[in-house]
This record gives structure tokens, C-alpha cells and sequence, in this order.
């Protein structure tokens, strides 16, 4: 499961109203936890607040939720950035960077750092 995906298939772009987004990306997890299916989320949440939300959502079904935790500077962030087709404007990437909330055990059931 896939915000960019999400993203893509809607047309909308990771700059315009995230609304709709976020509402497919609900209804499509909640189709998977009623099933039972195993699935991967992949976001980016930057602070508790937000993963907070679809952790919850999660547990609400006694998914099993594992964090996979990825970090890097500030300098490969905009560095990568570059390189994208629709880069985020270098401010926004600054703003971001500082209000990182990194997870931690008390969110999940278990965390994977692979670069830490």
C-alpha cells in the first residue's frame, strides 16, 4: 500500500488536496484487515501525530504493526530530492527535516532500523 501509488492512480499530485488520498488509502487498508491480509504501508510520517492515526487504524484490527524506521541527512535528502521529476521545494524539505518525530517502541510492536 503506497501514498505515491495512491497518488499516481488518482492523477493527483503529492502537491495538490491529499484528501482523496488519504480516504483510498483508508478504505483500501481496511479491506486488507478485515481479510487478515499482510500488507506494507509505505509513507512517509513524519511525526507521532500522523503515524499515530494509521497505527491505530491498524491495531483497531489486531494487525501486528512493525515500524520500519529509515534515516539520512538533511544534505541526501536534498541531494535525492534533485533527482526527482517532481522535487519538493528545498524549504519544505528544511521544514520537514526539523519537525521529524522519530518512532519508537511504545508505537508498534516492533521496529526495523536497516541503516541505523
Amino acid at each position: 500500500m503506497s501514498l505515491d501509488g495512491i497518488r499516481q492512480d488518482l492523477g493527483i499530485s503529492a502537491k495538490g488536496s491529499q484528501g482523496p488520498v488519504i480516504s483510498e488509502a483508508r478504505e483500501k487498508c481496511r479491506v486488507l484487515l478485515r481479510k487478515k491480509t499482510s500488507f506494507c504501508f509505505d509513507a512517509t510520517n513524519i511525526t507521532l501525530r500522523t503515524r499515530r492515526k494509521w497505527v491505530n487504524l491498524f491495531m483497531d484490527y489486531k494487525a501486528k504493526v512493525d515500524i520500519v524506521y529509515t534515516d539520512t541527512t538533511l544534505k541526501e535528502v536534498i541531494q535525492r530530492n534533485e533527482k526527482r521529476v517532481a522535487g519538493v521545494p528545498e524549504k519544505a524539505l528544511k521544514d520537514l527535516f526539523w519537525k521529524l518525530d522519530p518512532p519508537d517502541l511504545t508505537e508498534c510492536y516492533g521496529m526495523i532500523m536497516p541503516n541505523l
